[in-house]
């Protein structure tokens, strides 16, 4: 099972938040004290998120939750593993009048798959800000039951309403804002072009020449998206149109459990009983075969990087891929996580 957490970013619509914190800059401060300051603030960061991260991998949670309001069961699965745990504004919003609740049976269970039970459910993540501080908010990945999903690619709910929507239409060299106007009045939808987009394109790919004849409005979008290399996602009920690039740089983290394919379990015969008289029909069970590593961890780590990502692992800043405890922490994209998450259960498959 395995749970997304998402990197947070600075602002809805603006650029994302860095790992590491800008150095506040004083007049007549020398240059070597400014290039310290932002280095020692990602060296904190990286120590308190190592600190989670081995938390989350290896201490047990055994909790029965029934009907448990979220604050409440976040707070507890906190304390047992010691990691600190805030609800972001959106999540509390949620959970007043106690909309969110949890019910779930944890036995054993390594406190950040614990998280993930609960959170998965209700369309929530963790997120990791400037400080390392965990928090809990919307889900960057996907939708949940309602279909409301944030900051990442359109959920299948998402492209299938948008398959129903037929859409004729005839452009030559209109301005690509002309052309967003006429797809928001037509389908009466909520939809915006990122500032970044903007900065992004030139003249020529601001221009739209297109002619379609009752197609789905998810045709048209991607005709008109996919050459100036732009992509459409959902935040805060709006459909957003920003670079593709940008996706590739929205961070989510998935912890995969690979205990069952690192650790074989031990295999013991069992006697042999007869009725011969005086025992002599009774063997000894046999001791079976050790348990022992079923897999080489660091070669299982680095076919699923190499099987997933690409070039994504060098070329995005952040991405990163962990084994501890045999929990998998992949921090990617949500395009390279579903990859991981359908090789892992290909390899659970042809275990």
């Amino acid at each position: 099972m395995g749970m997304w957490m998402r990197r947070r970013e600075s602002g809805r619509r603006g650029r994302p938040a860095v790992a590491i914190l800008v150095a506040l800059l004083f007049s007549g401060a020398e240059t070597g004290a400014q290039e310290s300051a932002p280095t020692a603030a990602a060296a904190r960061r990286a120590a308190a998120w190592g600190n989670a991260q081995g938390r989350l991998a290896r201490v047990p949670i055994t909790r029965t939750f029934r009907d448990t309001p979220l604050p409440e069961a976040v707070a507890t699965i906190g304390g047992d593993s010691g990691v600190h745990l805030r609800l972001h504004e959106r999540v509390l919003a949620r959970c007043r009048g106690d909309a969110l609740r949890v019910s779930a049976r944890l036995a054993g269970v390594p406190a950040g798959l614990a998280l993930g039970r609960i959170l998965q459910p209700l369309g929530l993540a963790l997120s990791i800000d400037d400080v390392g501080e965990l928090v809990v908010e919307p889900d960057g990945e996907g939708a949940d039951a309602a279909g409301e999903g944030e900051g990442g690619e359109l959920s299948a709910a998402d492209l299938a309403a948008l398959g129903r929507v037929p859409i004729s239409l005839s452009f030559t060299d209109a301005p690509l804002a002309d052309v967003v106007a006429f797809l928001r009045e037509f389908a009466r939808m909520n939809l915006v072009v990122d500032e970044r987009v903007w900065q992004k394109l030139g003249p020529e790919e601001r221009k739209v020449s297109l002619k379609l004849d009752a197609v789905p409005l998810s045709t048209a979008l991607r005709l008109i998206l996919t050459p100036r290399k732009l992509a459409l996602t959902r935040e805060e009920g709006c459909y957003l149109i920003v670079p593709a690039d940008a996706l590739e740089e929205r961070l989510v983290l998935r912890l995969h459990d690979l205990r069952d394919l690192l650790y074989s379990v031990p295999d013991f015969q069992a006697p042999d009983l007869s009725l011969l008289p005086d025992g002599a029909g009774v063997a000894e069970a046999g001791g079976g075969e050790a348990a022992g590593a079923a897999a080489d961890p660091q070669a299982l780590v680095d076919l699923i990087k190499r099987s997933s990502g690409g070039d994504t692992w060098q070329r995005v800043r952040g991405t990163s891929i962990t084994l501890s405890n045999g929990i998998l922490f992949v921090v990617q994209s949500a395009k390279v996580q579903r990859r991981v998450s359908e090789l892992v259960a290909k390899l659970r498959e042809t275990r």
